[in-house]
């Protein structure tokens, strides 16, 4: 599912975002949530994500990712 999402051969139909927590530490930040996508090709498949992100020179970015399907 996460591989067919990625290269683009499944078309995204709706992606809902949900139970989102946002910590700020200094310069970092970590975002948790769930996400909950709908495809043409699967059913609804629920991902629950943590991103973490770095600010310098006053800007954020991203420095790492996770997601873990829920079952």
């Amino acid at each position: 599912m996460i591989a067919s999402l990625e290269s683009g051969t499944n078309k995204n139909e709706e992606s809902r975002f949900s139970d989102w927590s946002v910590q700020a530490h200094s310069n970092v930040g970590v975002a948790r949530g769930l996400n909950t996508i709908t495809t043409e090709q699967y059913d609804t498949v629920k991902l629950r994500f943590t991103d973490v992100s770095l600010k310098r020179d006053g800007n954020w970015r991203a420095i790492d990712a996770q997601e873990t399907i829920v079952r």
